[in-house]
């Protein structure tokens, strides 16, 4: 809500005095995010942030987010990122190390899937067949075993492993998010898991392996 941007930095500023802390405006970026409206007009130039500046890209712990909270720039800086690598992989094969399928996974293939918990489902089809095309180059360079898993697939276990982890562990720190179903007393088909179903939401991942995982 940018109307109320101002009032929310006021509040902050306060909160920062209280605890005897400092903010620092070179240290601090603005961004004002604007969603897949891409008809949205952006306000004047002035700032929001007095001494911030103001960025159409923010990366935040790797992972790179524009205005319209898609996926295009970070798909861009991972894909550009991975070419040293490669470069290295072909480098050691022409110095006669082989096999690299290993080296390649603990490398490229990971260095791809970075905090993909995180991204994957913002993705869009095309964005997801970059990645997939990636992988195909590496498996046809045989950096890659021929029977290596899909990058979706590859994504997927991502999530499924953490949900793994959240479901096992009562005491994981985003267990709270899935709440148990409620015991009906009929005997149903058995699933997966024995969470309740939320509205659905694509683009979430708590909801989203919740719904994905729905039928045992």
């Amino acid at each position: 809500m940018i109307h109320t941007a101002t009032d929310e930095f006021d509040n902050f500023e306060s909160w920062v005095a209280k605890n005897n802390l400092k903010i620092h405006p070179s240290k601090t970026k603005e961004m004002i995010v604007i969603g897949c409206k891409k008809s949205v007009l952006l306000p004047s130039s002035k700032q929001i942030i007095p001494g911030a500046e103001r960025i159409d890209t923010l990366r935040v712990l790797g992972v790179t987010l524009n205005q319209q909270l898609n996926m295009s720039d970070h798909i861009d800086r991972t894909i550009s990122s991975c070419a040293p690598s490669q470069f290295a992989l072909r480098t050691l094969r022409s110095h006669g190390l082989c096999p690299l399928q290993l080296v390649a996974r603990l490398t490229t293939v990971a260095s791809l899937l970075y905090a993909s918990l995180a991204w994957w489902c913002f993705t869009t089809t095309e964005q997801r067949n970059r990645l997939e095309e990636l992988r195909l180059r590496l498996r046809r360079g045989s950096f890659l075993l021929a029977d290596s898993p899909s990058f979706e697939e590859l994504a997927v276990d991502a999530n499924l492993g953490l949900f793994r982890s959240i479901s096992s562990n009562p005491c994981h720190v985003i267990r709270h998010y899935f709440h148990e179903k409620e015991h009906t007393g009929h005997t149903l088909c058995p699933r997966a898991h024995n969470f309740a179903f939320p509205i659905k939401d694509d683009r979430n991942f708590l909801l989203c392996i919740i719904w994905s995982l729905k039928l045992a």
